[in-house]
């Protein structure tokens, strides 16, 4: 079994289960949660591209806002992009973590570039689950602190103590990892559904 292992699920406004994938916690707070998982195979993205085999993920989760963040590492270490996800506080109880997928999403490049994605999910979303004002205006909130990350540059994380995580890994030792084995067209992660099988971060 992987150690420290943990499930995430990623829920829609009605409470239905939208995907679920686990990964491996690295460190946890009294206000963020740390966890880290690795792709096994090539996958093809619409709005990522090609992610190679041995890409690292360090997910990012504050208890108390309204987003996470995701930082894709290439095999060799180097910042790949940062992949941000709007959502409703999450709930952690020490095996599980669970929040509400609110649709919008950052993708940001290390040029400093990003794209904003997925705004007509949120908004057909917010039609059909009838999204309160409150949960709208903290989303909206949420993307504007994104960009504002984003432009900066800083997204309030420490990554050097992680990225040694990577160069000093042996080969084989299980960090948490990915495959992704379908993808169509649907709000959330770059506008794809993905499943995962097997350890893994989910993107």
């Amino acid at each position: 079994m992987l150690k420290n292992s943990a499930s995430i699920v990623v829920k829609n406004f009605d409470g239905s289960v939208r995907k679920t994938w686990k990964c491996r916690l690295l460190e946890q707070t009294c206000t963020l949660v740390t966890f880290v998982g690795e792709f096994f195979e090539d996958v093809s993205h619409a709005e990522l591209g090609l992610i190679r085999q041995g890409t690292v993920s360090y997910e990012y989760y504050w208890l108390g806002r309204w987003y996470n963040v995701f930082r894709f590492c290439e095999p060799d270490g180097s910042l790949r992009n940062y992949y941000c996800n709007v959502n409703m506080p999450p709930i952690y109880d020490g095996n599980m973590l669970e929040y509400v997928d609110l649709d919008l999403d950052l993708l940001v490049w290390p040029d400093g570039s990003y794209q904003v994605l997925d705004r007509d999910e949120f908004e057909a979303n917010s039609l059909r689950f009838e999204y309160p004002f409150e949960v709208r205006a903290n989303a909206e909130s949420a993307l504007v602190e994104l960009i504002q990350m984003a432009e900066t540059g800083d997204f309030g994380i420490e990554v050097l103590a992680l990225l040694s995580i990577s160069s000093t890994r042996k080969k084989g030792d299980a960090i948490g990892r990915i495959s992704v084995t379908a993808a169509a067209p649907y709000a959330g992660h770059g506008g794809y559904r993905t499943r995962y099988r097997g350890w893994m971060r989910r993107m």
